[in-house]
């Protein structure tokens, strides 16, 4: 059985070589006898940086198809090849920067950002600055194998990186990064079982993300019924007399969120600049923190009290709800006692339940498609959307009884939990194809499977 990380590949039918000799680096191994280790460098042709024309000139860019594409870590990112890029450049913002254009097969690699992260460029192209491109010298070293190559040192790549306020690659290192060397045709071997295998895998993780979006959209639906309709299919309905909501069972009234949160602790969000992180400081929950795993004080950032002190008002207590207002628009958790007195930043807005609203029942209503509608429809910006707090004030709710608000959060409660259980089980057997996958890569690149002996 070989063994790669944490990792066991089983017994295969690929062969191991016969004998291996020379060791590069000790987090690789040693290479079969036959392979060269060598440096990127040795068997590579140019590594070309790219650079940023002056965004604000419109003589530097091109309308579309009418330029050279330009690639930026976006898309970069959306794949292993780039056929296509956001943004193109005139001849004279190529001009501007030196920019050299790069032939369709060089391998592109992010130097910084998205650290790592490989692609095949298919159409000739400039690049920004945080993207290198290498040009594989193809009497010795073949792209698509550099790119598998350059692939399995992701989970590595942080110990070549410098790093000021985020870790970063120069073109220096990659081109003494280390190599290790097969012949042309065993290249062929290996990045032709690689695009099969990982084919297969990443069919596999693409069926399991679905099913991931089909049990939270069921999860949406089941919150939707409850909260709109209750849990008794016989009770008699009424029109709300709100448009957006439709009919509610007869007893039930219809009530903007403003009126259902403790009048002395209105709807706001929090400290605008927060700065940087504060050891010692008050604890604040951002945007991303809006989950029942990430509302805990050892995982939030911490502001300057005086900082914070100027935001009393938007101070936290245990059964309060935060709502993510800016970013990932939608989430809705509920603060632990153990965060009192903790505060929010402006991605995130503070809804306090008055007396008679039950907390667990409102957590569920922000989150039921009708509601969540209404604050999508007016949510703004272009790159980061965001919700703001008058439209949330205003969100029209169906409103019971507090006895079957009680009811509706337990009955949401057992049914929530469930498909949340499955989703993690997904998630997790996601985790370990992505594990597996990246184990067979380094396997395969590293020689610690014969694949050359199945030509």
């Amino acid at each position: 059985m070989t063994e790669v990380g944490a990792i066991r590949l089983a017994p295969r039918r690929w062969p191991s070589y016969p004998n291996y000799g020379e060791a590069g680096p000790a987090w690789l191994g040693c290479a079969p006898e036959s392979w060269s280790v060598t440096r990127l460098k040795h068997s590579c042709q140019g590594f070309v940086a790219g650079g940023t024309p002056d965004s604000d000139n419109s003589a530097f860019w091109a309308d579309g198809a009418d330029g050279t594409p330009w690639v930026a870590i976006g898309d970069l990112t959306r794949g292993s090849r780039v056929a296509r890029t956001e943004r193109t450049l005139t001849a004279a913002g190529l001009a501007a920067r030196k920019l050299a254009v790069l032939p369709a097969g060089t391998i592109l690699y992010s130097m910084y950002a998205s650290l790592g992260k490989v692609a095949t460029l298919d159409v000739p192209a400039a690049t920004n600055q945080a993207i290198l491109g290498v040009i594989p010298d193809s009497r010795m070293l073949q792209a698509p194998f550099l790119r598998w190559w350059l692939e399995s040192l992701e989970p590595h790549v942080r110990q070549f990186s410098s790093s000021n306020t985020q870790d970063n690659l120069n073109a220096e290192t990659v081109r003494n990064m280390p190599l290790y060397l097969p012949s042309r045709s065993e290249q062929r071997a290996i990045a032709h079982f690689l695009d099969r295998e990982t084919g297969k895998i990443d069919a596999l993780v693409a069926k399991k993300q679905r099913l991931i979006e089909l049990l939270q959209e069921k999860r949406t639906a089941v919150i939707s019924d409850a909260i709109t309709k209750g849990l008794d299919p016989d009770v008699p309905m009424k029109d709300a007399g709100v448009g957006r909501l439709g009919d509610l069972p007869r007893p039930w009234t219809a009530s903007p969120l403003m009126r259902l949160v403790d009048p002395e602790r209105p709807i706001m969000y929090g400290i605008v600049l927060p700065g940087p992180d504060f050891p010692g400081g008050v604890p604040i929950i951002k945007g991303g923190d809006v989950s029942p795993e990430r509302l805990v004080l050892e995982r939030l950032n911490r502001t300057d009290p005086e900082i914070e002190a100027k935001y009393v008002r938007s101070r936290l207590a245990g059964g309060d709800i935060v709502y993510a207002i800016r970013g990932s628009i939608g989430a809705a958790a509920v603060v632990p006692d153990a965060l009192e007195g903790a505060n929010l930043t402006q991605d995130t807005a503070r809804v306090a339940p008055r007396t008679g609203v039950h907390v667990g029942w409102l957590m569920y209503a922000l989150q039921a498609s009708p509601i969540f509608a209404q604050l999508e429809a007016g949510a703004v910006g272009a790159t980061i959307r965001g919700i703001n707090i008058f439209s949330l004030k205003r969100a029209d709710l169906p409103v019971p009884p507090q006895g079957e608000q009680v009811a509706i959060r337990q009955y949401l409660d057992l049914q929530t939990r469930r498909m949340d259980e499955l989703v993690e089980s997904v998630r997790g057997a996601i985790e370990r194809l992505r594990e597996y996958r990246s184990a067979l890569i380094t396997a395969a690149v590293t020689g610690q499977i014969d694949l050359g002996a199945t030509l």
